[in-house]
């Protein structure tokens, strides 16, 4: 027989765990340190840096002021007036030939003529540079105004002009970038990085590279470039990316970018190598760690595994389960308790069946009583609502059978009286004339009155058969809503309601009509009871749409609803007003007979004070859904 080991405790298995983790987090720690130190040494960097960032502004204005002085010795001069144009163009051309930081000289009127030139192009005077872009761009300011780059058109090298304004000319100078920089930029990046000059718009005026210059390329895509080119002169940028150091500086008044460049990779290699030398060890680690980890879970896992196959075992009936050896001891005490408490529900579960189906039986029982009360409250509902519409109408005809009733009394008196008028020979012709008149009029007012009960009892007539039963057939939508209406009219009667129908006739469908005016009427009474409380006026409108489907739109401009009411309208026996008699039923029965009958959907908006909106629409000729 195998010995079987102990069960080792939990508790030593997450320490070996806690150990290895240890392990991973020295690692990291390891990598955090030399992140940090890397971050510092960037810091360092960056300001070593933009001190020569600031050493090359300065040597770049320095030099730029000596050609703006350059321009203001050719200003002195040309206001000696006994200096004359022979004279002022020799000392121009002697400019241009001494000074290496100058192209060319112009010398421009008020009006943007060339009127002197060096080196001296008689073809040049005369001409318009009033349209010129560097001249456009001086605007009328009386400063030193410097241009973008462009090529120059004489030496076909990239170049700059200043530009300033004096009384009735200007002067113009064409500056020798390659000089003005030279000093600045190296011609070739050594180790530790390298320096570049961008124009206001981020082309290069300067690089290590001269081709770069001459294809003019530019860094208007870089997003560090292209936030100082519409930042204000003196602006600073330094930012660390892609394991290079960056720095860029905006001077004032040209707006051009001084930029210094520099790898990291270049700068601290020896950091760079025990970086990735630590990174190495810590994936290391961190892999064999992992390992041991995976190994030392599974081995736990294994029995909580065997475990949980045998709870779902339990769960799917069946209850003859092996939980065999466990090796981890706070498991193995769990598998026990988990053994006995299957016994426990097996033996509880065998006289659970007969429990269940005697519960089952009386709950079935009492869901079919409670289906039936609740179709015999809405049949009473429905009976009820009929009950009402009888009333009203037999109390809306008694009074135009009440009037030709009278009449025909008052008819039958005036023949009495004729009669005796002729028996004692007193009859005359005004009074056969007066009698006619009497008769006709009695007649009208009989045959007005019977015509009015007629229609009443009609309207009754069709609307009564249609609710007490469920047949379908085809009707015209408007006279149906007509003739609610006119059964209701002993309702509103006598309270300030007006109805808006927008419903044409000829508007034939086939369905329920019965239901219909059932929806209808109940809409009407929900208005005129909670809508307009206390016989106040309002309007109610109802817009019916037909088609491919049918669109009702019932609105009045009464008290409205809360959300809380709004959401519960269609909940049976729901009611606001249940202390006077209300049941809850109406708007049930309404959502019922839409959503089941007619196959269709409604929907309700309200808001206190604005009224409420139903909207019903559902597809004729397609009761429940289908054909």
């Amino acid at each position: 027989m195998r010995r079987r080991n102990r069960p080792q405790s939990l508790y030593r298995i997450l320490l070996s765990n806690f150990i290895g983790i240890m392990a991973i987090s020295m690692a990291v720690m390891a990598a955090g340190t030399i992140s940090v130190l890397n971050v510092s040494l960037s810091r360092m960097s960056i300001a070593k840096n933009s001190d020569i960032i600031e050493s090359m502004a300065e040597d770049l204005t320095v030099m730029m002021s000596s050609v703006e002085s350059d321009i203001e010795d050719i200003r002195i001069l040309r206001d000696f007036t006994f200096i004359d144009d022979w004279a002022l163009r020799s000392y121009l051309d002697s400019k241009v030939r001494n000074s290496p930081a100058i192209d060319m000289i112009q010398v421009i009127n008020g009006s943007g003529r060339v009127v002197g030139q060096a080196p001296y192009e008689e073809s040049m005077l005369g001409i318009d540079l009033s349209r010129h872009p560097f001249v456009l761009a001086s605007g009328s300011r009386s400063g030193f105004v410097w241009s973008r780059s462009f090529l120059s058109p004489t030496t076909g090298r990239p170049t700059v002009t200043v530009m300033k304004r004096y009384r009735g000319y200007s002067v113009i100078l064409y500056v020798n970038l390659g000089f003005l920089t030279a000093s600045l930029v190296a011609e070739e990046p050594d180790a530790y990085g390298f320096a570049y000059i961008l124009d206001r718009d981020g082309t290069y005026l300067a690089h290590p590279d001269p081709e770069v210059v001459s294809r003019r390329e530019n860094e208007r895509e870089d997003p560090t470039v292209l936030e100082l080119i519409k930042a204000p002169d003196d602006s600073f940028r330094a930012v660390s990316r892609d394991r290079t150091i960056l720095v860029l500086r905006r001077i004032s008044p040209t707006g051009w970018i001084i930029g210094f460049r520099q790898p990291m990779a270049e700068i601290f290699p020896l950091i760079r190598t025990f970086y990735i030398v630590a990174v190495a060890v810590s994936v290391f680690a961190i892999a064999i760690s992992t390992l041991l980890a995976i190994y030392r879970i599974r081995w736990v896992l294994s029995p909580l595994r065997t475990l949980i196959d045998a709870a779902s075992a339990v769960s799917s009936g069946d209850y003859n389960i092996d939980l065999g050896y466990v090796p981890v001891l706070e498991v193995s005490e769990l598998a026990h308790h988990f053994q006995v408490m299957v016994n426990a529900v097996f033996e509880r579960e065998s006289n659970l069946d007969q429990l269940v189906k005697e519960r089952t039986h009386k709950l079935e029982v009492s869901l079919d009583e409670l289906r039936q009360t609740q179709d015999q409250m809405l049949l009473q509902e429905r009976m009820a609502a009929l009950g009402s519409l009888v009333s009203g109408v037999a109390h809306e005809i008694n009074t135009p059978i009440g009037i030709g009733f009278t009449a025909a009394t008052y008819l039958r008196d005036e023949i009495s009286e004729l009669r005796k008028r002729q028996k004692a020979g007193s009859l005359d012709a005004d009074a056969w004339l007066g009698f006619l008149t009497t008769s006709e009029e009695s007649v009208r007012i009989i045959e007005k009155g019977l015509r009015q009960a007629a229609s009443q009892i009609r309207s009754f007539k069709r609307v009564a058969v249609d609710q007490t039963g469920a047949d379908r057939r085809l009707f015209d939508v408007r006279d149906y809503i007509d003739d609610v209406i006119s059964i209701l009219h002993p309702v509103w009667r006598k309270r300030d309601i007006e109805f808006d129908i927008r419903c044409p006739s000829g508007n034939v469908i086939d369905s329920f009509p019965g239901a219909f005016g059932q929806i209808l009427n109940n809409l009407i009474m929900n208005s005129l009871i909670h809508g307009f409380p206390d016989n106040a006026s309002g309007t109610i409108l109802i817009s019916v749409s037909t088609g491919d489907e049918l669109v009702m739109e019932y609105r009045d401009d009464g008290a409205g609803m809360d959300e809380d009411v709004r959401s519960r309208v269609f909940d049976p026996f729901f009611t606001t007003r249940r202390n006077v008699g209300g049941s809850g039923l109406g708007m049930h029965v309404v959502y019922n007979l839409v959503t089941q009958l007619f196959g269709g959907a409604i929907t309700c908006e309200s808001s206190p004070g604005t009224g409420t909106r139903f909207r019903i629409s559902f597809t004729p000729g397609s009761p429940g859904g289908s054909e």
